[in-house]
């Protein structure tokens, strides 16, 4: 199931979610294909994609990554601005989900592929400014609609927390009956102001305002999935088995298909094989899903490591303090992550007396070894445990810290 055309990525682009009694959840995408084709008809992103699929492939890693959540809330009345629980209900279910830790995994048919994706998502615990932070704002507005997905100005009632440290979900009023979408990495024509996840306030989380059938937080587990790159199993074609979704254990299906079909146990055979409903990028109600696969998952983690890399080496949930003074900005470290030798490049003053200590997330001090290559320093890791881990550099002008992430060298 290797080729996916352009269409499928536009579709993406609004990954929008339409609550409809009969069909589920319905991608919006054709109110403005037009006009996305003709701004992106020359761009082949899956094309590109794939092929950091396959070099990743040659050397992935399985490290539990973290990914550092901010929730903006945005509400126009009371009963829109959810509470704390209400948010904090909905990161549970999403950890839960991509670490194939939610309960109804019995909705998948025995025998189909149930992946462990191995990512978190926890609240922020420091803002941009290093300040102390919940990982959560909240903005009024007297915007109706404030996140509609073809004209919102959610980016500016509540601006996102730099994307390249921050996953931005903003819980507000979509509507159009829209519950949500999202922008997979490096989406063209998408500022990074906008780079995110929406989610309409009826849609998000469990208890409080979120409404049945859309009220266990699955729409927030399915808009992340795009975030990550992952498409839905029909591609865009609607009604031809022609297209998919660039996985191949995920079945080839015709169209979506929404509801609860029977209870959730009423599988449909539209591609000449049995359709994977209960797969979180389905347009079934919440109940019925239940798992990603593995080659979903290898879609979602090239999507983490190459096109959200930088996400790996947030501070964004450090405690406070942590770093005691920010990174230099004219020192920097690369290939961060690796799997062998980091390289410090700039200006070092070799008249002062400097330390180099590297300690694990526990606080225990690592043994390293450093040396000089031109103009930069070498840190050797090639032999240390695949995680995160902290430099340490002090001379008498100040400290420099900075997470490094070491992957392991071969995946069986």
């Amino acid at each position: 199931m290797q080729k996916t055309y352009l269409i499928a990525f536009m579709c993406l682009l609004v990954a929008t979610v339409k609550l409809v009694a009969q069909e589920g959840r319905k991608c919006g995408f054709d109110l403005f294909y037009n006009e996305l084709l003709n701004v992106n008809s020359q761009v082949d992103l899956e094309s590109h994609f794939q092929a950091q699929v396959k070099q990743r492939s040659m050397q992935k890693s399985n490290t539990i990554v973290t990914v550092p959540t901010v929730v903006h809330v945005i509400y126009r009345t009371q009963t829109q601005n959810i509470s704390n629980q209400q948010i904090n209900n909905q990161i549970n279910v999403i950890n839960n989900d991509f670490r194939k830790l939610n309960a109804d995994t019995i909705n998948v048919v025995s025998g189909d592929s149930k992946a462990d994706l191995r990512i978190e998502f926890r609240l922020a615990t420091q803002d941009p400014n290093g300040n102390a932070s919940t990982g959560i704002t909240k903005t009024a507005t007297n915007i109706q609609n404030v996140c509609d997905f073809q004209n919102g100005t959610y980016d500016q009632v509540a601006p996102a927390w730099d994307r390249d440290s921050y996953m931005n979900i903003w819980v507000c009023e979509v509507g159009g009956g829209i519950a949500g979408f999202a922008f997979p990495p490096n989406t063209p024509g998408v500022s990074k102001g906008k780079d995110g996840i929406v989610i309409d306030y009826t849609n998000f989380g469990t208890g409080g305002t979120a409404a049945a059938p859309y009220d266990l937080g699955r729409t927030t587990t399915h808009e992340i999935g795009h975030w990550l790159n992952l498409l839905h199993p029909w591609g865009t074609n609607n009604g031809d088995c022609t297209q998919d979704d660039g996985v191949s254990d995920t079945p080839k299906q015709s169209g979506p298909v929404g509801g609860a079909f029977n209870n959730c146990q009423n599988p449909t055979n539209s591609c000449g094989s049995r359709d994977m409903l209960s797969n979180f990028m389905q347009w079934v109600d919440d109940r019925c899903m239940g798992n990603f696969t593995t080659g979903q998952k290898n879609r979602a983690r090239t999507a983490l490591e190459i096109g959200r890399s930088s996400l790996l080496n947030s501070t964004g949930i450090d405690p406070v303090g942590l770093f005691e003074n920010k990174l230099n900005p004219t020192l920097k470290i690369y290939p961060n992550p690796n799997s062998g030798s980091f390289r410090i490049e700039g200006n070092f003053d070799n008249s002062l007396e400097q330390s180099f200590q590297l300690f694990d997330l526990s606080g225990k001090f690592v043994p390293i070894q450093t040396y000089r290559d031109d103009s930069d320093l070498v840190i050797s890791l090639n032999h240390k445990k695949a995680g995160l881990y902290i430099l340490r550099l002090k001379n008498n002008k100040g400290i420099f810290m900075q997470k490094l992430t070491v992957y392991p060298s071969v995946i069986p």
